[in-house]
């Protein structure tokens, strides 16, 4: 049994390939196996990756058709040799320490899942900015969690749908521990991280948490997240998995709440990702999983609008996947101006 796989999902990423697969091949750990899904790609992803394995036994590669990330990841679980796992998504890197501290920290812990912080690489205006759950959690609650070491949903229940964060390579996983609850990605397109991830963090009896920075990601406005496309409407196939998934642990009477929550956050902000012309009919979709409440709170944070004013002439400041940046709008035009 190798240590750790890591797991990369590849689709059309030939401009970052190389930086995320050198970022892993330098890894202080060599007792690794680099799973990389190329998802159909028609640039160069797959020659690059052919290039890798070459010179690298440590490669695996696996072909499908492009099916999204979901699935890619799920052909790489099914396969999966080592004690831990590592998800990098194809155009983030890691530091060169990450999987040896990771790996020695979950050993120490017998640990089933670490949470650990990472860098938001801002792609247009080359710089990073640490993200720390430490400091995400004080501004939430007004405490000191600097000496935060273990934690599960239940210390935070009224966040843990939302604010530990609900992507999958903020973590790292025993292998038997998403062997046992049997943890899977969504088999859609938009936020297929979540069934997992919530799926982790409900079963784990404690989530151990690493207060350093392993992992950079980079934030670029033609990645997925970025795209509007018909393939948004997937979002509500996703609530529907999570419902199952929460019922199927007995926890969706304490989570009910919570729930609603995070149907609405993830909906209203899927709600930009939706094409104009499908727009009425998401909302219509809307309102058959939230509440007439959660509706109207929707629609009023939807329709806030600029003033006169501000659409002739002002500077503000935008957050936009949790990277701060100055906005220029002049004339109802509006331009990023520099990264805060």
């Amino acid at each position: 049994m190798v240590k750790i796989s890591v797991i990369i999902p590849v689709y059309n990423v030939e401009n970052y390939l190389k930086d995320c697969l050198n970022s892993i091949v330098s890894q202080s750990l060599s007792d690794i196996e680099i799973i990389c899904v190329n998802d159909g790609s028609v640039d160069n992803s797959l020659d690059i990756l052919k290039e890798y394995a070459a010179k690298d036994n440590r490669f695996v590669i696996l072909n499908q058709e492009n099916s999204g990330q979901g699935i890619a990841r799920n052909r790489a679980l099914d396969i999966v040799k080592g004690k831990y796992i590592a998800f990098v998504d194809p155009d983030d890197w890691l530091e060169d320490c990450a999987l040896e501290d990771l790996y020695n920290f979950a050993e120490r812990n017998e640990a089933d899942v670490v949470q650990f912080d990472f860098k938001n690489f801002d792609d247009t205006f080359k710089d990073s900015k640490e993200v720390h759950l430490a400091d995400i959690l004080k501004k939430i609650y007004k405490s000191d969690f600097s000496n935060l070491k273990e934690f599960n949903w239940r210390d935070f229940k009224d966040i843990c749908l939302q604010n530990l964060d609900l992507r999958a390579w903020t973590r790292f996983y025993r292998n038997d521990f998403v062997k046992k609850y049997n943890l899977k990605f969504a088999m859609t397109r938009r936020a297929e991280d979540h069934l997992f991830v919530i799926g982790a963090i409900l079963a784990a009896d404690k989530i151990y948490y690493y207060n350093k920075c392993f992992y950079n990601y980079r934030i670029r406005m033609s990645s997925t997240v970025n795209t509007k496309s018909k393939d948004n409407f997937q979002i509500f196939a996703n609530i529907d998995g999570i419902k199952n998934l929460i019922v199927s642990y007995g926890l969706y009477g304490q989570l009910e709440n919570e729930f609603e929550v995070y149907k609405r956050t993830i909906l209203e902000w899927h709600c930009k990702q939706t094409l104009p012309e499908d727009f009425d009919k998401y909302m219509d979709m809307c309102k058959q999983y939230l509440s007439e409440k959660s509706i109207k709170i929707m629609i009023k944070n939807l329709n806030r609008k600029r003033s006169f004013l501000e659409n002739i002439f002002s500077l503000k400041n935008k957050r936009e996947n949790g990277v701060k940046s100055k906005i220029i709008t002049i004339l109802g035009f509006s331009f990023p101006l520099s990264r805060k």
